[in-house]
């Protein structure tokens, strides 16, 4: 009975993982494309953003992938001097991945002062010739 017990201990520590390992290089890229929009780095977002790519603001907003980087990430009159994630889930299916978040934002708009805001934020990402991409975000507002 020992040895059994020994033996699905490490059976469930080794899938584990092997699921560890799998979800770091997705968690990896979603905290990535977090920094480079803070940061305003199109080149990194545009490589690494499907083409097909739908984001849904907490506004309800829908942008696709150009109005997303031109209009949202690039936009010289947002500044995200805040903008972490925490929480963070993963699911796999196959070569699809989930991720859910909480993320902490500052943003200042123009010349206003900083608003903090609390999104929940779920993005799909699949794999791309064995790259992983952005296909999907969207956001929800949570009252502090």
């Amino acid at each position: 009975m020992k040895n059994i017990c020994i033996f699905v201990l490490l059976l469930v520590c080794g899938q584990t993982k092997a699921q560890d390992m799998k979800t770091t290089p997705v968690l990896q890229l979603h905290k990535e494309l977090l920094a480079a929009i803070a940061a305003k780095n199109e080149p990194f977002l545009r490589e690494h953003i499907r083409q097909e790519f739908l984001f849904t603001s907490a506004n309800a907003d829908v942008l696709n992938k150009e109005a997303f980087v031109k209009g949202f990430a690039m936009n010289p009159a947002l500044k995200l001097p805040l903008f972490e994630p925490s929480g963070q889930q993963v699911i796999m299916v196959n070569e699809t991945a989930i991720v859910t978040a909480v993320v902490h934002i500052n943003i200042i708009r123009g010349n206003n002062a900083p608003e903090e805001l609390w999104e929940r934020i779920t993005e799909t990402y699949i794999q791309d010739k064995g790259q992983w991409k952005l296909l999907a975000s969207q956001a929800t507002f949570i009252r502090r």
